[in-house]
């Protein structure tokens, strides 16, 4: 019998080789496999021969949870591809254009890339692909600026070669710079591996509350016990995603949003408090859920035009280097409280000695600015965020000044000796760019969850002007360093520290 099999959701650090090898263990000997990287599943469909129905059966479940991972498979029995195979990208409408004779349509998939999940087993691997993302995204940056582009200039030019090295501005051959640069960043491994992610949010689809997983115009829910077997998220959002399924009629759609809070024990998070809101279309029976579950401090249920808060507080409480922390529904937060810590930790070290002033720009609850004037009171901190909530929460610290509002909107903040700045995903605004390189700030410390935003705000800042744009003074790239923070999952934290060039002979 020849079967064709579609794993559209293979976790992205997982290479093609490392699954072949996997098949081959249980046997499983593919006569094709079409690969598809640009959609980060790289397993398209396999074709394999089973003895039977029930052994193809038995040898995908070891498949489907490898590396703990809820993979879905379509197993088609008796398919046998005769022609070169093309996957239609959506379900083809009827009576539309006939096919090729040179080809066969293989049957669309019903699963679709979930999250690039990786075992902590594995994380070596992990960490080692983690620490080549950041270096390729920064190094692809200053290859530019090493040949000579600006920031007027777009142009992306191939690898650097010596020459081009002696050619350039000498702060950029300095040779503790040019290793920064080349060679991988250390990254520091998370204490907890397992169930740490204090946020969470989910879909409601009929009896299914889990991860998402949208691919063109379809989309796919996986269930609560699905969503288990990633063991990212805290096991008492599963309990409680599994409690809540039974509650949902087959019709139900909505979202689901959690926030945890809790303190590290050895290695695991164990979770004190959870805020829980829930979005849903239809009428549902709460009562009995902060019985069942003590750590419910604080539910928000949306049943269409009916906003219920119930008779719990309105936050919850992280705490940190004895502080307590406030988090509401949309504030935010650090997704690994162990991590986190590692985070915060070597951020007061970086902290000039002769920095007097301070803006924490991107403050979310104010941890990091608290942080700060924990260890060095004499610095006068401004804290700056778009969301009204993390600001309300962050005011509880009265000794540091908070302003509610998108910075570039401020760009007067800026006027310190330093900038400790936590964009979104998304990186820096252009217009804080512009001002962080236009006015007469000295150092900055950069933390990104994203590398390819990271390396194109570097390239903003660290680049020479160029044009007609008027010269200012670049920075220069002192150290970085990677956090895992996000264990599992293909994000990494990272922090980079930059200083002022203030020589021109430098340039």
């Amino acid at each position: 019998m020849v079967s064709g099999l579609h794993i559209l959701n293979p976790g992205k650090f997982i290479k093609p080789s490392k699954f072949k090898q996997l098949l081959q263990l249980q046997e499983i000997n593919p006569s094709q496999i079409q690969f598809n990287i640009t959609q980060n599943a790289f397993i398209e469909l396999i074709f394999a021969d089973f003895e039977s129905a029930q052994q193809a059966k038995s040898k995908l479940e070891t498949i489907m949870n490898y590396k703990n991972e809820p993979y879905r498979t379509n197993l088609f029995e008796d398919f046998v591809p005769t022609e070169k195979i093309i996957r239609p990208r959506k379900q083809p409408k009827q009576q539309d254009t006939e096919s090729s004779e040179e080809s066969v349509q293989f049957p669309p998939s019903s699963a679709f890339f979930c999250a690039p999940y990786y075992s902590p087993e594995n994380d070596k691997d992990e960490l080692l692909q983690k620490q080549r993302q950041i270096r390729n995204q920064i190094k692809s940056q200053f290859v530019r600026i090493i040949k000579g582009q600006t920031l007027t200039t777009h142009k992306m030019p191939n690898t650097a070669k010596q020459q081009d090295f002696k050619q350039s501005p000498e702060y950029l051959q300095d040779h503790n710079h040019k290793s920064i640069i080349y060679q991988m960043p250390e990254i520091i491994n998370s204490p907890v591996l397992y169930n740490y992610r204090t946020k969470s949010e989910f879909a409601i689809q009929g009896q299914k509350i889990g991860a998402i997983c949208r691919k063109n115009e379809d989309k796919f829910i996986f269930s609560a016990a699905e969503t288990r077997k990633t063991r990212i998220h805290a096991k008492q959002v599963s309990d409680i995603c599994e409690y809540l399924e039974g509650k949902m009629s087959e019709t139900a759609s909505g979202n689901i949003v959690f926030r945890c809070a809790g303190e590290v024990v050895g290695d695991e998070f164990v979770v004190k408090e959870i805020l829980l809101k829930i979005d849903v279309d239809e009428e549902i029976s709460l009562d009995e859920l902060q019985a069942k579950f003590p750590a419910l401090k604080s539910l928000i249920l949306n049943c269409g035009l009916d906003v219920k808060t119930h008779p719990f507080q309105a936050s919850i409480q992280q705490e940190l280097f004895g502080m307590k922390f406030t988090i509401y529904e949309n504030s935010f937060f650090q997704s690994n409280i162990a991590s986190a810590v590692q985070i915060f930790e070597y951020i007061q070290k970086q902290i000039s000695g002769s920095a007097k002033t301070l803006l924490d720009c991107c403050c979310g609850s104010g941890v990091i600015g608290a942080v700060i004037k924990q260890m060095r009171p004499e610095i006068e901190v401004t804290g700056i965020d778009i969301c009204e909530e993390s600001i309300a929460a962050a005011r509880n610290f009265k000794h540091i000044k908070y302003v509610c509002g998108a910075i570039e909107d401020n760009l007067e903040l800026l006027d310190v000796d330093f900038v400790v700045i936590d964009p979104p995903r998304s990186g820096i605004h252009p217009k804080v760019l512009k001002s962080l390189r236009g006015g007469s700030l000295k150092q900055i410390l950069y933390v990104s969850c994203n590398p390819k935003s990271l390396g194109k705000d570097l390239f903003q800042l660290c680049a020479l002007s160029g044009g007609k744009v008027k010269e200012t003074m670049p920075f220069r790239v002192c150290s970085v360093k990677a956090f895992n923070a996000f264990p599992g999952c293909e994000h990494v934290e990272t922090v980079v520290q930059l200083e002022r060039i203030v020589d021109e002979s430098e340039l």
